[in-house]
């Protein structure tokens, strides 16, 4: 009985769909009815059966080569989150943005990723281009997917450019390493490291432009034996060519460009790393341009392929050492510097940009190469407004003219404000005449000294390794409230040679230095004096006191430094009042502790609203 009942229920409940479908339009029933047919299709059939939507949708995400890459970028996370490098992809990801992947030693350079000709320097900064392609290009053959990033090394003053390939469920990664050497001025280095990950063999085709799109460019070839025994002869070339010298009247400059050579075709085996390298050299001379020409053209030609092919042969002698060279001499440019934090005052700049803008002058700008620096009164530098507060001297070049004229307009101020003799002692000095002026530190007979504005020192600021006669001092300006300003600014130094410091135009006695550190408050004086004085004399500290004609010293108050969003709620109550065909004039003064001094703000006429 209870069988016959479920049955009947049944058989209602289809007499009902039955009578549901009848009822709709002829559309519906067809699109219900196709439907019907796909889904069965897709239960029965063992082909869609294996098909699973979210497996495909996974491999998108976890492709083998942008595992690969990304697993061989993740190196410089950490360089990344200390300021000191700077990675991009192709095509850019999300909250990144487009870099210039520059390499520079102020005597040659070239970018990656701009026009990839050869600059060599016109004695100031790398501004003479030369058409000459040297950056190998290369193809990886039967591979699938492709994945690219550029990682722009400023801590060692390299750039990495890694493309990683998906084959046989595996990854074929090529890093090609590229900089101009800071020992070897004349040198750029290339280098490519092909990591075969895959089961099977891999071949990769490399080519070079080279001079082919240089005009009325000569070619000389020479065969160099290589160093190492069992090797075959290294071809070399030699490119000569000569233009208007762009600077000097009545004046050629001859150039000479060389390069080491590689073979058309690598095959790398599977699961291996093979190693390759390529040298270009680049020298250049002057010569009277005069009629009819004389012989100095040619004579100058053959000396310069002759320096090209000594400066080639002595790298490739060298080539397991080049590199480690180039990142210790970087490292050692680097030891003094900037450190601006993550938040920072809208008036600073970021900490990213203070680095990249330091090492894109510092690779285009040409200084000379002495070993040792005298230790003679350096002048006084940097004697001029704190480049920190100048957003113009702190970009993102996009070109290679852009670097050119960033590092023109920092020669000029750093020359402008007592900043010569930097410029004689090589890049490490360069570096530390940027860190100068960032702050307002000067050189002065007997001292160093700060001399900021403590109304806008409103973000902790650290200043690491200047250098003071062969001492080494550490300062960090601290700021007790977000966007406030500084309240203390400490001081310590690196070795154990004996500083003094003292603040406040000397008022106070100088203390003693020491590598833990000691504190100064912030006091103003007036008239105005630096926040800070450092010497290795204390009795010229003392002098200090009895020169500055100090009438009044306070330590600085602080102040939010909202300022701004005060004054607009100000205006915007004073504006939202009815005035009717009222003329009147509104002086509001208001006194900001932050600034010191007094505002004025005039109105000559509110209209209504």
């Amino acid at each position: 009985m209870f069988v016959f009942k479920r049955l009947d229920g049944l058989r209602n409940w289809l007499k009902g769909r039955a009578l549901f479908i009848s009822s709709l339009s002829l559309r519906c029933r067809r699109l219900l009815f196709v439907s019907l047919v796909a889904i069965v299709i897709f239960i029965f059939s063992p082909v869609l059966r294996n098909f699973h939507p979210s497996k495909y949708l996974g491999s998108y995400h976890i492709d083998q080569a942008y595992v690969c890459l990304e697993n061989r970028i993740s190196h410089w996370k950490e360089a990344v989150g200390s300021k000191d490098a700077i990675i991009t992809h192709n095509p850019l990801e999300s909250e990144e943005a487009s870099m210039l992947a520059y390499v520079g030693n102020g005597v040659i350079g070239m970018s990656l990723n701009g026009n990839r000709h050869l600059y060599i320097s016109d004695g100031d900064s790398l501004s003479i281009e030369i058409p000459y392609e040297s950056l190998l290009t290369f193809t990886v053959d039967e591979r699938h997917s492709q994945s690219e990033a550029t990682v722009i090394d400023l801590r060692r003053g390299l750039i990495h450019n890694i493309h990683s390939y998906s084959k046989e469920k595996s990854c074929v990664v090529v890093e090609h390493i590229v900089y101009a050497d800071q020992n070897k001025p004349s040198l750029l280095v290339q280098e490519i490291i092909i990591n075969n990950h895959a089961h099977l063999p891999v071949r990769v085709k490399f080519k070079h432009t080279g001079h082919k799109r240089w005009k009325k460019s000569k070619m000389h070839s020479e065969n160099f034996s290589a160093p190492k025994p069992g090797l075959p002869n290294i071809p070399l070339s030699v490119v000569t060519n000569s233009m208007k010298h762009p600077k000097l009247r009545d004046t050629d400059l001859i150039i000479a460009v060389g390069s080491s050579s590689i073979a058309p075709v690598e095959m790398v085996p599977f699961e291996s790393v093979k190693s390759l390298q390529f040298l270009t050299a680049v020298h250049s001379k002057t010569v009277p341009r005069v009629k009819p020409t004389t012989s100095a053209p040619l004579i100058a030609e053959k000396s310069l392929r002759k320096m090209i092919v000594e400066e080639l042969k002595n790298g490739i002698q060298q080539e397991e050492s080049l590199r480690e060279e180039q990142s210790s001499t970087w490292r050692k440019i680097w030891m003094s510097g900037v450190s601006v934090p993550v938040k920072h005052h809208p008036d600073t700049p970021a900490g990213n940009k203070v680095n990249i803008t330091m090492y894109y002058v510092l690779s285009s700008l040409t200084t000379s190469l002495a070993k040792q620096p005298s230790q003679s009164y350096p002048g006084r530098c940097y004697q001029g407004v704190p480049t920190m507060h100048t957003a113009l001297m702190w970009t993102y070049p996009k070109t290679e003219l852009d670097v050119t004229n960033l590092a023109m307009k920092w020669k000029t101020s750093l020359m402008t404000h007592g900043c010569e003799s930097f410029f004689d002692r090589g890049t490490i000095y360069l570096h530390q005449a940027m860190v100068l002026s960032f702050g307002g530190f000067t050189f002065a007979r007997g001292h160093l000294e700060f001399a900021a504005n403590p109304a806008k020192l409103q973000t902790d600021i650290f200043f690491h390794h200047i250098e003071y006669y062969g001492s080494f001092v550490n300062v960090k300006v601290l700021v007790s409230h977000q966007w406030s300003q500084a309240a203390e600014i400490k001081v310590w130094a690196e070795n154990q040679d004996k500083l003094f410091a003292c603040e406040a135009g000397c008022q106070f006695p100088p203390v003693i230095l020491s590598s833990k550190g000691m504190t100064f408050p912030v006091k103003i004086t007036s008239p105005v004096t630096p926040l800070l004085y450092i010497s290795n004399n204390e009795s010229h500290l003392l002098s200090l006191r009895k020169m500055d004609f100090i009438q009044k010293i306070w330590k600085a108050e602080l102040l939010s430094c909202s300022v701004a969003h005060s004054v607009a709620q100000l205006l915007t109550q004073l504006l939202s009042c009815s005035v009717a065909q009222l003329l009147i004039v509104v002086k509001v003064r208001i006194r900001l502790l932050t600034h010191c001094r007094y505002f004025q703000i005039t109105w000559s006429q509110l209209k209504e609203n």
